[in-house]
């Protein structure tokens, strides 16, 4: 079972609406949801209770078990920037994503989305140029924005 994320839809227990939950995905005939396991009530301490929150579905992502630079995961759906070796794109790419006409650059800073690919089974990076493995991004990864909508990362981001 994989930890997903999605933004809550109905404020319930400690949660408000439009705040970003973690945990584990189900659906019945009616709503998403995703079981959020917590602790005691200031948040803190061993996880003593679960909530099922209802979810926007449109929102849901998965984790990719791959933690950004600071430490956090990064989920599907997360903006993202990290470096890539530009050794391995064809030459006519290069210019592109980085609006240069020098070929002799070995990597580059580039930023995208983070999104799962069914047919694949692998999560990938879609970026300035065409679409690529998650995997071949560098570390550092910074997770710039929680999703592609936010004109302004969250304070807990980096």
């Amino acid at each position: 079972m994989n930890i997903m994320r999605a933004r809550t839809k109905i404020p319930k227990d400690i949660f408000k609406e439009g705040d970003w939950v973690y945990g584990y995905y189900f659906e019945d005939v009616d709503n998403h949801y995703i079981k959020v396991p917590y602790g005691d009530e200031n948040g803190e301490g061993p996880i003593v209770k679960t909530v099922d929150v209802i979810i926007d579905p449109d929102t849901l992502g998965k984790c990719t078990g791959i933690k950004g630079y600071k430490g956090r995961l990064i989920f599907e759906g997360h903006m993202i920037a990290g470096h890539v070796d530009l050794r391995k794109y064809e030459e006519k790419i290069v210019p592109r994503i980085l609006d240069l006409k020098s070929e002799k650059v070995e990597s580059a800073v580039v930023e995208g989305i983070v999104r799962y690919d069914d047919e694949l089974k692998a999560f990938m990076f879609d970026s300035s140029a065409k679409p690529r493995f998650l995997w071949e991004v560098k570390q550092p990864i910074t997770i710039i924005a929680d999703d592609p909508n936010s004109a302004i990362p969250d304070d807990d981001l980096f």
